[in-house]
C-alpha cells in the first residue's frame, strides 16, 4: 500500500496537472491507465462565481497522453457537472484541453 502511494506521488509530479491527484495506476498489456481525481470538491460557478459543491453528474473522459517507455498512456479524467442554486444553472468543471 505504501509503495502505491509513493508511486502515485511520482506520477503526479510527472504529469504535472495542478489540482489533480492520481487515484490509481493500471497497466494492461501495452497501455497504462491513470485514473485521476480533483483535489477540490467545490468549484466556482462560471456564471456568478459562487462556490458550489452540488454535484449533478460525473462522466469519465479518456485522453491519450505521451507514451512512457514505449507504452501508451491514457488519462482518465472525471468531467464533473455542478448545479448552482443561486443561478439555477448547470456548469461543467474540468480542464480546458478536454472536450
Amino acid at each position: 500500500m505504501q509503495a502505491d502511494l509513493k508511486m502515485n506521488f511520482f506520477v503526479e509530479d510527472l504529469i504535472n496537472l495542478p489540482k489533480v491527484r492520481v487515484r490509481s495506476v493500471v497497466r494492461e498489456r501495452e497501455a497504462i491507465f491513470l485514473q485521476l481525481g480533483f483535489r477540490e470538491e467545490e468549484v466556482a460557478c462560471p456564471h456568478c462565481g459562487k462556490k458550489t459543491g452540488e454535484l449533478n453528474q460525473t462522466r469519465t473522459v479518456r485522453v491519450r497522453d505521451l507514451p512512457i517507455s514505449g507504452q501508451l498512456v491514457y488519462l482518465q479524467i472525471p468531467r464533473r457537472q455542478f448545479y448552482c442554486k443561486k443561478c439555477r444553472v448547470f456548469g461543467v468543471c474540468g480542464y480546458k484541453c478536454i472536450p
